[in-house]
């Protein structure tokens, strides 16, 4: 041995070896954080939306329209071209989209209705079966009574786009 205290060998090694442990632990922590950020979760409030179909309907049976054959299943279709046009945007890209059927809705309705630090929207349809032309929805982020911003929209890929930009905030605030 080159006078070296045996002892120290260990001691030095066992320093580097816990300080690679820490660098370790140190980036597990930042990819755990990332991977458990919770994603934006848009809600179709398919409850809100039918019942208002059903209304329309209603009303228009009043003033002798022709009769709606099944607003429930037309708003479903209507809602089925915007999951479509959210699916195929970019701009919608980290969102999840779900829907809130009522009371016996799914977990992850419930789930986005409970968050309480805005991370979820409530997006309403104001569908009326056989109309022609825009369609008007509001959006309010889910906790938020107040802010509710509403939009016609032209189309569901339309609807899609401009809910997806509120939901990611690319566009600019309201205050």
């Amino acid at each position: 041995m080159t006078g070296r205290n045996k002892a120290a060998l260990p001691t030095r090694r066992h320093r580097v070896f816990a300080r690679g442990q820490l660098w370790l632990l140190l980036a597990m922590a930042l990819l755990l954080s990332a991977c458990r950020r919770k994603r934006a979760v848009v809600v179709l409030d398919d409850w809100w939306s039918v019942d208002y179909a059903r209304n329309a309907c209603a009303m228009g049976a009043l003033k002798d329209e022709p009769a709606c054959l099944d607003p429930k299943q037309a708003v479903l279709s209507y809602e089925n071209l915007v999951e479509s046009a959210f699916a195929a945007d970019p701009a919608c890209n980290g969102l999840v989209l779900t829907h809130f059927a009522g009371p016996e809705g799914t977990k992850l309705a419930a789930d986005a209705t409970a968050r309480p630090n805005g991370t979820g929207w409530q997006v309403m349809i104001d569908f009326v079966p056989g109309a022609q032309g825009k369609v008007g929805w509001g959006v309010t982020r889910i906790g938020h009574a107040e802010g509710v911003l509403v939009q016609e929209a032209g189309s569901p890929r339309e609807l899609a786009q401009d809910v997806c930009r509120i939901a990611r905030r690319a566009g600019g605030a309201v205050d």
